[in-house]
């Protein structure tokens, strides 16, 4: 019988593990069996978690959009004005966290198979496009409406 409360630190350690063997290997090569090495764990550990690999990828994917976005909101928390609001989108973007090796060979991965793969596109677009619209609300606090929609 599975414990309880261990499906989300597993899918976690897996992430975790993908990360780090997309940042290794590539992400071509980032087999599910070095993946599962990495995390010190079977394949069909794996298998119990995520559906394929390109599942693994997406919610690879999912979870650094969502620390991205955890970081964001909390920047945005102590924002007391427009102008600060726009710089806690950048600080935000530009954390620390954000910026590890790993993390960042893995953004970069899957950015571009983002370009051949529609659930990654799709994702991306959703965070293009709210990135997109909190700068733009930021900006048009500070500037015009049409400069706002430029900036």
């Amino acid at each position: 019988m599975p414990k309880v409360g261990m499906k989300p630190l597993r899918r976690k350690q897996l992430i975790a593990a993908a990360i780090s063997s997309i940042h290794e290997y590539g992400l071509a090569d980032a087999t599910l069996a070095r993946i599962a090495r990495k995390a010190g764990v079977t394949t069909g550990i794996i298998h119990h978690y995520f559906d394929d690999k390109n599942d693994l990828i997406f919610e690879t994917m999912r979870s650094l959009l969502e620390d991205l976005r955890v970081e964001m909101v909390m920047q945005l928390r102590s924002a007391e004005g427009p102008r600060e609001r726009l710089l806690a989108i950048v600080d935000a973007s530009f954390a620390p966290k954000q910026f590890s090796v790993e993390v960042m060979t893995a953004w970069l991965s899957l950015y571009g198979s983002a370009l051949n793969a529609p659930e990654l596109r799709r994702i991306f677009n959703i965070y293009g496009a709210r990135l997109a619209s909190n700068l733009r609300h930021a900006f048009a606090a500070l500037m015009p409406a049409t400069e706002a929609r430029r900036a």
